[in-house]
């Protein structure tokens, strides 16, 4: 099983995460994109002196907001082409994995669909209003502000089919870790019952 939970920067994937982890009575493992940026020391990352080696980040200010953008630096995608091939290779060994993502068009989607799609995958989409998210990004020690904005600005021109949709806004992590747990085994249920 491999749940893979998309959203923007500061939208409560993982507080939802943490949640599934507890509640279900298996060891489930968290690959996330976080892990990756802070396995490295942060002069090399975010807005470090030598941050061209993963990424940096870019403020600018359109009509009446500021944005931050991640401008991607020599190594990013050879970082995501390692996330990716170990979430494959612990799919591969049976292990249940959930993945935090931040993945912002439905190219890149369709494609981690057409590769994982075989093990059993459920997509799951976090969503918050901006308003919060901007609030959310405040109070964080460990984000760039005004980062929620793009990539939510992003992830609304979307049309991926998502399995399930949860707003924090409205939902605590528990409550949405147990309606993607019983989405996930409705989902199991139904691919059984077609290939059988």
């Amino acid at each position: 099983m491999i749940i893979y939970v998309n959203g923007p920067s500061s939208s409560g994937k993982s507080s939802i995460i943490k949640a599934v982890q507890f509640i279900y009575d298996k060891p489930i493992v968290n690959v996330s994109v976080d892990m990756f940026t802070k396995s490295i020391d942060n002069k090399f990352s975010w807005f470090g002196n030598k941050s061209n080696i993963l990424h940096t980040f870019r403020q600018k200010q359109d009509k009446k907001w500021y944005i931050t953008e991640v401008i991607l630096g020599k190594h990013a995608w050879t970082f995501k082409k390692i996330m990716n091939e170990m979430i494959l290779n612990f799919a591969k060994k049976w292990f249940d994995i959930i993945v935090d993502d931040v993945v912002k068009n439905d190219k890149d989607l369709q494609s981690i669909k057409k590769k994982l799609g075989k093990y059993g995958i459920l997509f799951v989409k976090i969503t918050c209003p901006l308003n919060i998210l901007n609030e959310r990004e405040m109070i964080r020690w460990d984000r760039a502000w005004w980062l929620a904005r793009r990539q939510s600005e992003k992830m609304k021109k979307m049309n991926f089919p998502f399995d399930i949709s949860i707003d924090t806004s409205n939902t605590d992590p528990f409550e949405g870790a147990r309606g993607i747990l019983q989405k996930t085994f409705s989902k199991k249920s139904k691919e059984k019952k077609k290939n059988t």
